[in-house]
């Protein structure tokens, strides 16, 4: 498939195009072992503007396998491991397994662990962005002599080639109950971060004496800092109303605390404080109809609670917050006899516009995002 992506930052814009090829097969080895293989390609694109000094491309690979043994009819064992490459970050294996146990007929407990990571955005590696702003549009946060208040200020966005991808081991501890048309499910998480992608600014030069106070050159860039511990958990139902009608309700709770200061935010000590960053709550209800004929439509809506960036890792020199947000999804679709299926899907369907960070920096930063609004896509899929 194909994606087309347009940001707005700074008041000025940058185009991405990503296209994506997936596959992946299922391959039964006896009557208690079966692994699951595959692999996806990825290539971005980003042109030439604005934001960017020329135009970039990555190719990303990725190749997977799980395999899961059957001991006994009550017991699982789950192994596996992603391989990825990527240009700037290089190979990256991501191992994981689980243990499943069902102690009693219908009852389920899972135990798993792994680790996975996220690439730098394509923005963080190749931010190449100048603007020239008045200081009283810079500086937000700190009163201005009148004199100053229209004194020119560069500002200088730039990308990080060396960034590290954020990384994350997980653990977790699963229950599922089933019953005849609805399964419950309560599940609890501890994670360890290392290496969160932030964003500072630091003067790169100030005007002369007696104003040496004042920016006259900002640089802003990304970096990596820090190391966090999350745990929180999620409880959910899912349900068959009907043969031809299922459901779904489920929230989750999470909670992030940094274990160590951050160097570059000098005003804040974040050791063993919230990252209030990341929201706490999340809710997820959904319906889905599929006919006889091969015909499904699923409508999903979602919440999410409030963040709030305060200038600590995560966010840099970001200060501001974003409100809860509510959003529908809608996917139609059609599943043919021989597993070729076409949808077309709408994210944010009512076109309830939202922000996922801050529309508006007050601290010295010069930072903007569009809303989110309705994104139509198209797909199809085989299945073999």
């Amino acid at each position: 498939g194909k994606t087309k992506n347009q940001v707005d930052l700074s008041t000025n814009t940058f185009v991405t195009d990503t296209y994506d090829v997936e596959a992946q097969h299922l391959l039964k080895l006896g009557d208690k072992n079966s692994v699951v293989y595959g692999g996806s390609y990825r290539r971005y694109e980003i042109k030439k503007g604005a934001m960017v000094s020329e135009n970039h491309l990555q190719d990303l690979f990725a190749f997977f396998l799980e395999n899961e043994f059957k001991y006994t009819d009550n017991f699982s064992l789950i192994t596996g491991a992603r391989y990825d490459t990527h240009p700037l970050i290089g190979d990256q294996i991501s191992p994981r397994g689980a243990i499943v146990y069902s102690p009693i007929k219908d009852h389920i407990v899972r135990f798993s662990a792994g680790t996975a990571y996220q690439n730098p955005p394509f923005l963080y590696s190749y931010l190449y962005n100048d603007n020239t702003l008045p200081m009283k549009e810079v500086v937000k946060n700190t009163p201005l002599p009148p004199m100053v208040e229209n004194w020119n200020v560069l500002i200088q966005g730039r990308g990080n080639l060396d960034l590290k991808p954020e990384k994350i081991t997980s653990f977790e501890v699963g229950y599922q109950k089933i019953c005849k048309n609805i399964t419950g499910n309560v599940n609890v998480f501890f994670n360890e971060y290392k290496d969160f992608m932030g964003f500072r600014n630091y003067f790169s030069k100030t005007y002369p004496a007696p104003f040496t106070l004042f920016p006259q050159e900002i640089v802003g860039t990304y970096y990596n800092s820090g190391k966090a511990d999350g745990f929180g958990g999620e409880c959910g139902v899912d349900f068959a109303a009907t043969t031809w009608l299922t459901g779904l309700f489920n929230y989750a709770y999470n909670q992030i605390i940094d274990r160590e200061d951050d160097p570059y935010t000098t005003t804040i000590n974040e050791k063993d404080k919230r990252k209030k960053s990341f929201p706490m709550h999340k809710f997820n209800a959904g319906l889905t109809s599929k006919s006889k004929d091969g015909v499904f439509v699923s409508v999903v809506a979602h919440y999410v609670s409030e963040s709030k960036w305060d200038g600590s890792s995560t966010a840099g020199a970001i200060i501001g917050q974003t409100k809860p947000y509510t959003t529908v999804d809608m996917r139609i679709g059609y599943l043919a006899k021989n597993n070729i299926e076409i949808s077309l899907a709408a994210f944010n369907l009512f076109n309830e516009e939202h922000y996922e960070f801050p529309s508006v920096n007050k601290g010295i930063a010069v930072y903007r995002v569009d809303k989110i609004g309705r994104r139509i896509t198209a797909g199809i899929s085989y299945r073999f």
